[in-house]
């Protein structure tokens, strides 16, 4: 493989693994829809070229978490990295894709005569992700756009999540909701709306960012370090993504949690809609922005 590959990447041709030991380790390398964390698996002879698997697209999280950190593995920051992706039905991460610095070059169209090897994958968990790197990786792609836009003083946001919109964690008062906010000087946005640049430039001027939880948040990344991240959502596990983000990008978290409506069953994750106690969410808006 042409290509610049990060020493730790395990490089594994399936065909010299016995069918023994994948069994005793668990391990089917003849299944091409798992990405092995780590590695990657070669299965013929032929030349090799890199390819983006796609995983939620459209979800801001999975975009710059599970897709594009992947290229971390074969990026010195110099040399050209080709790849093929797919082109995708999701203007967000198209435009992200377009937006990368030029040392990537994407291929829409597999040639004929190649292996395509699927991007390694990273240590992802189910609610954080240990890997020290990636937030910064994601970060430093697009500083271009970011590294000149000042945070401003007093610029509160809340990110809409609108029934009309989204099947899971909608905000099902969302109308009162927001008239409630723009009363305490709270804009509000809908980041479907909006350009990749737009959205990174938003995050970045925002002295508060609130709203459902949702892959939206994930622009967080580009916020200035000390900037409060409120979140808003029902007092569960298993939906600790932006604590994690937060804590590594130095940012400030909160959840808000006094929020109504139907719940899992015991054990499983709660993707459910909710209606927002308005009264104490204003109250805890005017409390954290009272220090801008």
């Amino acid at each position: 493989m042409d290509l610049y590959i990060d020493p730790t990447i395990i490089i594994t041709d399936a065909r010299t693994v016995s069918k023994k030991l994948q069994e005793e380790a668990g391990i089917n390398y003849d299944d091409p829809n798992i990405a092995w964390r780590h590695e990657i698996v070669y299965r013929t002879d032929l030349p090799k070229r890199l390819e983006m698997k796609e995983n939620i697209e459209a979800n801001p999280y999975h975009f710059f978490f599970y897709m594009l950190a992947r290229l971390y593995f074969f990026d010195n920051g110099k040399d050209p990295i080709p790849f093929y992706y797919r082109k995708g039905s999701c203007h967000t991460s198209e435009m992200g894709l377009a937006l990368l610095p030029p040392r990537f070059q994407r291929i829409c169209v597999k040639e004929d005569g190649y292996e395509y090897i699927e991007t390694a994958g990273c240590n992802w968990h189910e609610d954080w992700i240990d890997e020290a790197w990636i937030y910064s990786y994601i970060r430093d792609l697009y500083k271009d756009i970011w590294i000149n836009v000042k945070q401003e003083r007093g610029k509160l946001v809340y990110i809409s999540r609108s029934p009309q919109r989204v099947k899971q964690r909608a905000v099902l008062n969302e109308e009162e909701v927001i008239s409630a906010l723009r009363n305490v000087g709270v804009s509000c946005y809908t980041l479907e709306h909006m350009t990749f640049i737009d959205c990174i430039q938003l995050f970045r001027s925002a002295s508060l960012i609130t709203g459902a939880h949702g892959g939206g948040l994930a622009w967080a990344i580009f916020c200035h370090p000390g900037t409060v991240l409120c979140e808003v959502y029902k007092d569960k596990p298993k939906k600790g993504h932006y604590a994690d983000l937060c804590k590594k990008c130095d940012l400030e978290f909160w959840r808000f949690t006094n929020v109504s409506g139907e719940g899992a069953a015991e054990g499983e994750v709660d993707d459910y809609s909710f209606s927002i106690n308005i009264p104490d969410y204003i109250a805890s808006i005017r409390q954290l922005s009272s220090r801008y």
